[in-house]
């Protein structure tokens, strides 16, 4: 019934006909039976927040928008979808513009046009959107949608960093290692890789890691980098499971361990999408295998297999129990 309902409102709506990205608010929690926006109002929640983007309320319309892209308002097609993003930016919400970008730039829904999306986000940067600078500064940078440009990249970049876009320090601090319009900064980029990391992105955490290990921008500090690759470990990112995995191994900056050796390689070669590091997870298991006693072995990969089980479990949404 509640379906039935759902696809009735989301039809009668009458506008104007993501992976989700980066920065992107989320859409409003499910229902629990999935079919409406929240799980207390349910039907009179949707009802609402359709009379209020049929009045052309810009927030309405966006969060209607998430709700088709996110499949919880059934038979809404994808022209309906844009039509509501357009109507939202058109009021003023420069969220609906980012996600409208990032739809072009991505070709999700609709064909790839890249110029069309770096259009839409040099609109948004104007006006201070701190993850429309980052995403022009990245375009910039790779010269997609524009000519590459290295000096256009830092400026946005920068702006969006300035505002505390943890995605900007990445990768600001990233040009400022290689020196790519900008003369090479090693302090600068270890200072900004730490924001960044410490805001929670695995990715950063990994770098800097990286930084600790290799001695870039900052004494080198085995032991703070086995701390920044655990974060960024724990939080699923392959590339710092491998190298935990070798500092296991090698025992430094962490006392030699076989048994978390192994568990972390197993853990990179399992789960790693890049072939390349699933490959050197691999073969360093492989390699170290024969020297390893098997009741280490064993007790390692036990050990990652546990790793996953209670990662699986912590990621459920809550409310929700295996069957």
């Amino acid at each position: 019934m509640r379906m039935a309902v759902v696809l009735c409102l989301a039809a009668v709506l009458g506008l104007p006909a993501a992976a989700m990205a980066e920065d992107v608010p989320r859409p409003p929690p499910p229902a629990q039976d999935g079919d409406g926006p929240s799980a207390s109002g349910g039907k009179a929640d949707l009802a609402s927040l359709v009379a209020l983007a049929r009045a052309g309320n810009p927030e309405a319309l966006f969060r209607l928008s998430l709700l088709g892209l996110a499949g919880k308002l059934g038979q809404a097609d994808g022209q309906q979808i844009e039509g509501w993003l357009d109507a939202a930016f058109r009021r003023g919400h420069a969220d609906a513009g980012f996600v409208r970008a990032t739809m072009f730039l991505k070709g999700h829904r609709v064909p790839v046009d890249a110029e069309k999306a770096a259009g839409l986000f040099r609109q948004l940067a104007e006006q201070g959107h701190a993850a429309a600078q980052n995403a022009l500064g990245q375009m910039y940078f790779e010269g997609t949608g524009v000519a590459k440009d290295d000096g256009q990249a830092v400026r946005w970049l920068s702006a969006a960093a300035e505002k505390g876009n943890a995605a900007a320090q990445s990768n600001l601090a990233l040009i400022y290692v290689q020196g790519n319009g900008v003369a090479p900064d090693t302090e600068r980029a270890f200072n900004l890789m730490t924001a960044a990391a410490r805001s929670g992105r695995t990715g950063a955490q990994h770098n800097l890691g990286w930084m600790y290990q290799h001695g870039v921008g900052v004494a080198a500090d085995p032991a703070k980098a086995y701390e920044w690759y655990r974060r960024a470990a724990d939080g699923g990112e392959a590339r710092s499971q491998l190298n935990i995995g070798l500092l296991y191994l090698s025992g430094k900056g962490v006392v030699a361990d076989p048994v978390q050796a192994v568990k972390w390689l197993v853990l990179a070669a399992s789960t790693a999408r890049d072939p390349d590091i699933r490959q050197k997870a691999q073969a360093t298991l492989n390699g170290v295998a024969p020297a390893l006693k098997s009741g280490d072995f064993h007790e390692g990969a036990q050990a990652a297999r546990l790793w996953l089980v209670r990662q699986q479990w912590t990621s459920r949404p809550a409310g929700r129990s295996g069957g």
